[in-house]
């Protein structure tokens, strides 16, 4: 999809720490759809999935992909957090709180006053 090139290019950087044979699934394709699913309020990893399961055959036409069958939930966690986080990013604050500009709502045992 010509749209989503820059950004496909862009994600085609993030090293991908699979085997080759682990590779079923292209790395920037997973990354941009899971953007795109959080994008759209999924929240979890079966959330991911389930937005990948909507339209398999639209995705695989758009991109130009071969997916036999979409990525599971369980096969979507493993390769995000296979992911090496940059240097320093657990020292970035949450996504959600105000600082960031989320919509600022506390996460377990966090307290917001």
């Amino acid at each position: 999809m010509v749209t989503f090139a820059p950004l496909l290019d862009l994600l085609a950087e993030v090293p991908d720490p699979r085997r080759t044979e682990g590779k079923l699934y292209k790395l920037p394709h997973v990354l941009l759809f899971s953007i795109l699913a959080v994008g759209t309020g999924r929240n979890s990893y079966r959330g991911i999935a389930n937005f990948i399961d909507v339209q398999p055959r639209k995705l695989n036409n758009s991109f130009g992909l071969k997916w036999r069958r979409t990525p599971t939930h369980t096969a979507i966690r493993t390769i995000l957090q296979a992911l090496d986080p940059p240097r320093g990013g657990d020292r970035l604050p949450p996504p959600c709180s105000p600082v960031a500009g989320g919509a600022g709502r506390a996460r377990a045992g966090e307290h917001r006053p």
